[in-house]
């Protein structure tokens, strides 16, 4: 069976300051896009979603777009920071994985030689202070 299309016949008029309206159109176009329709379909989301959370006090809910609107360089900068967060992490993993892979080349080189860690560790030390040494021996020159 057909279902029928229900036609849009009752209307809603609504007084507002010239303000509001521009104001209302912008976050229309913003979470609906551009098209005839987007204030309407903004104005009925808003009423079947009124009650989706407890009650708002008006005054706090000013009070918080109040604080949104002189706060979005923090707000844009903060989600910025968030936004790189995995990319940190991602860098840290491959640092660790780094640090794993050199532990595991000292612990291969140890048994292959018949030493312990510890052994290694000192002769491995021992060359990079040698090669220091020289180092500054040759820039002196």
């Amino acid at each position: 069976m057909k279902e029928q299309k229900k036609k849009k016949s009752a209307e809603i008029h609504i007084r507002c300051y010239p303000d509001d309206k521009k104001y209302a159109e912008e976050r229309a176009r913003e979470s609906f896009g551009s098209g005839r329709n987007t204030l309407t379909n903004f104005v009925i989301y808003a009423l079947r979603h009124v009650d989706d959370a407890s009650p708002v006090n008006l005054n706090m809910a000013w009070e918080m777009i109040d604080a949104i609107s002189t706060n979005r360089d923090v707000l844009a900068s903060t989600h910025s920071t968030i936004t790189s967060i995995p990319q940190e992490i991602n860098a840290i993993g491959k640092n660790i994985n780094q640090i794993a892979k050199a532990v595991n080349t000292v612990m291969l080189k140890a048994r292959k030689n018949g030493e312990t860690h510890i052994e290694t560790i000192a002769k491995l030390m021992s060359f990079q202070n040698s090669l220091i040494v020289q180092t500054r021996d040759l820039s002196s020159i």
